[in-house]
């Protein structure tokens, strides 16, 4: 973001600050906490700060430098842990992380300074490319900085850019150092375009909105960075000195419940266990004798995750992984299928998936016979009937054993009768 900002809007709120600090001479808690929640839709990526930079949402892994840890006391677990002076995350670019619809970040936050106390234009999240064409977006602080009076000291801002010549459209909040030393807030920013609007919450409570049209979210190609900003592709020197717990950036504005129910979960947190994301897929197939079946779950969490298939309730042996493909099938492989994904935190079981076996596809045409769709060196039994409500009244016509893998059988029999049905069944059978 451009460190020449100017304010475009400013709208007022009732002070939020805390009114004492729980805990004089040390760090202080928030007596609030809740049940874990389950993440809200939308969620991109996840960065809990547990003892790596890795992403728990998705792929977009970050890297710790600069004298960045991230085995700090979080708010939840622990908690990126930044110097002020030359720590921060960066993770690469990548399209989960271009938000053309709209977005929101939301972060716990413990500064060790006063935000007015913080350098000039501290950042908390940047993925801007300001001196290089607007494009992107960041969170932050005004800082010390002097150079801009109408900006203040310690006022928070969120900006979004569209890439066009202007400015960034910006919300500054019109109150500083909201967000007080040695105490976990919890901080969140939406951009809603078909709204139009930006606001801002700390603790579950707006502390700022305003409308700025509907425009796109310009692509940035640089990383973002966590803590830091960039300047000429690079970080610049905007570090944030405090700790910063469970970022996540999600691809739409979540609404002011979503964000109240995050802030009021408290050390509870977002549920880490498995989200399952795609249950079995397909989730109704038919597999032919012979040949293969594939169901495939997706599922997101603390990794690592691990995966036990069970047909019918049961669990199979050697089906641990996230795709189960049963081969050679027969009869016998028709059933439901589920998984249960588990991780170090919980497990989840997904809902089945059902597959039925058949002996053979089958395509019918208007002459007497059917088209079949096998297993070379198979062999199977064609049944006919007059009548299909009598389950006793199937004949059998002749076996065959596939040449090739799709073979023509004609009925040689004179059509004397209105209407014949066949169907295929494992062979050799008996024929009259």
């Amino acid at each position: 973001m451009k460190k020449t900002l100017t304010v475009k809007w400013t709208v007022k709120f009732n002070s939020l600050k805390p009114l004492a600090l729980l805990a004089a001479g040390g760090l202080a808690t928030q007596l609030a906490s809740g049940q874990p929640i389950a993440p809200p839709p939308g969620m991109v990526a996840w960065w809990p700060g547990d003892g790596n930079a890795n992403d728990i949402y998705g792929t977009n892994h970050g890297t710790l430098l600069g004298g960045a840890t991230a085995t700090a006391g979080g708010k939840v677990g622990q908690a990126f842990d930044l110097n002020g002076s030359s720590g921060y995350i960066e993770v690469p670019d990548s399209p989960d992380l271009d938000f053309p619809n709209g977005m929101t970040i939301e972060m716990w936050v413990m500064p060790y300074l006063q935000l007015s106390e913080q350098r000039p234009w501290t950042r908390l999240m940047d993925k801007n490319d300001g001196d290089q064409g607007e494009h992107g977006f960041g969170l932050g602080t005004t800082g010390s900085q002097n150079t801009h009076p109408e900006n203040g000291q310690g006022n928070l801002y969120w900006g979004c850019s569209d890439g066009a010549p202007a400015l960034p459209q910006s919300l500054y909040t019109s109150e500083a150092d909201l967000l007080w030393p040695y105490q976990f807030s919890h901080l969140a920013t939406t951009y809603d375009p078909q709204q139009g609007e930006m606001a801002m919450y700390i603790n579950g409570q707006p502390v700022g909105r305003t409308n700025v049209g509907n425009f796109h979210i310009a692509k940035a190609s640089v990383p973002l960075r966590i803590g830091a900003d960039t300047w000429n592709g690079a970080p610049g020197t905007a570090f944030f000195k405090g700790r910063i717990d469970e970022v996540a950036l999600y691809k739409r504005a979540l609404g002011s419940n979503e964000i109240a129910a995050i802030y009021t979960a408290g050390t509870a947190g977002k549920r880490k266990d498995p989200l399952i994301t795609q249950h079995p897929s397909p989730q109704t197939q038919i597999g032919y004798w012979g040949k293969s079946a594939t169901f495939t779950v997706t599922a997101k969490g603390t990794q690592p995750l691990r995966y036990q298939w069970l047909k019918n309730g049961v669990p199979l042996a050697g089906a641990t992984d996230s795709t189960l493909t049963l081969s050679n099938l027969q009869a016998t492989n028709s059933g439901s299928y589920s998984v249960t994904v588990s991780n170090s935190v919980g497990a989840v079981t997904t809902y089945p998936g059902l597959l039925s076996v058949s002996p053979v596809e089958m395509n019918f045409a208007l002459y007497g016979g059917i088209q079949m769709n096998g297993v070379v060196g198979q062999t199977y039994g064609v049944q006919s009937t007059l009548d299909l409500s009598n389950t006793n009244s199937w004949v059998g016509r002749t076996n065959i054993t596939l040449p090739t893998p799709t073979y023509l059988w004609y009925d040689s029999h004179p059509a004397t009768h209105p209407q014949t049905y066949y169907r295929v069944v494992p062979g050799p059978i008996s024929v009259p």
